[in-house]
């Protein structure tokens, strides 16, 4: 794991530094004209992003926890090489092992429209769950809007399906007043309850939990009147997008989440879960992005 003085090289004048956030936990701190932002080295762990002059666009909940093996709740998480559950090994960690490590920080630079840094995670202890030659590697822009980069590389002479998310939590005014449009007429798993496949009718909107697979590479927004505000989602690399909100009763039994914060966010995820998994060749790669901005109703 780096250490401060190993990141010192990696620092830019005025524009990013490192600190720890707990004992033996760096994050990153972006404060550039265009944005401000903040990424754990757990889990190459975006945790703030908020571009200048207006207000927060992702939310991380205030009981997070900032500690080894701990996913952090809000942000984005990233869930790699498997979404939600393993398929065959259910004693696999949910969600993969990506966000649960921490990863290397290899190149940062800065410019005039953004700050930029590249993780990479490291494989070592990792065959267990995945025995091929791998390589995985986060891009992030902080600027005016966010982008993120999720590269899987196969340096092996077999193929390998991965799933995963870009596991986005974003700040709303009110779950309950806010909606998500473009999935209209796509094809979903409701996974609350009996997994069960329906058709979106219309914008997706919450007034309890909500857990939806979407079969759906589109763009979408999240439109939020209260705060005269549009957040768009643009995405490649995906073809699932995952909708979702605890509601009351699950956020109460979600220990690092306050039980009244579930009215302070939605997650649109970009993905590739069930049966959009990605089969990466041997020697090949796949790259999943993502770019977020916002723009006045």
């Amino acid at each position: 794991m780096q250490t401060l003085p190993d990141l010192a090289e990696y620092e830019i004048t005025g524009q990013l530094r490192f600190v720890e956030k707990s004992a033996g936990y760096p994050v990153a701190q972006i404060t550039h004209p265009k944005a401000s932002g903040e990424i754990a080295l757990h889990g190459a762990h975006l945790t703030a992003f908020q571009p200048a002059g207006e207000k927060p666009i992702i939310f991380t909940s205030s009981q997070a926890i900032y500690t080894e093996g701990k996913a952090i709740r809000g942000g984005i998480p990233i869930c790699w090489p498997w979404f939600n559950a393993h398929p065959t090994e259910s004693s696999f960690p949910s969600h993969g092992f990506a966000r649960n490590r921490f990863w290397n920080l290899i190149a940062s630079q800065a410019n005039e429209e953004f700050v930029e840094l590249t993780f990479e995670l490291p494989t070592q202890g990792t065959e267990i769950w995945l025995p091929q030659s791998t390589r995985t590697t986060l891009r992030v822009r902080i600027g005016h809007e966010l982008q993120l980069e999720l590269l899987s590389e196969n340096f092996s002479n077999e193929s390998i399906t991965v799933s995963e998310a870009l596991h986005s939590y974003f700040c709303v005014s009110d779950s309950s007043q806010v909606s998500v449009t473009g999935l209209d007429q796509a094809r979903y798993i409701d996974t609350v309850g009996e997994q069960t496949e329906r058709l979106q009718s219309g914008d997706v909107s919450f007034s309890g939990e909500v857990d939806r697979i979407y079969q759906s590479d589109a763009t979408t927004h999240i439109l939020d009147k209260n705060w005269n505000r549009i957040i768009k989602i643009q995405k490649s690399g995906s073809g699932s997008t995952v909708v979702w909100n605890p509601w009351n009763e699950k956020a109460a039994d979600l220990g690092d989440l306050a039980d009244e914060e579930y009215h302070d966010f939605i997650c649109v995820e970009t993905a590739n879960a069930h049966d959009k998994s990605v089969s990466v060749p041997a020697m090949g790669k796949h790259l999943c992005s993502l770019i977020i901005s916002a723009e006045t109703l």
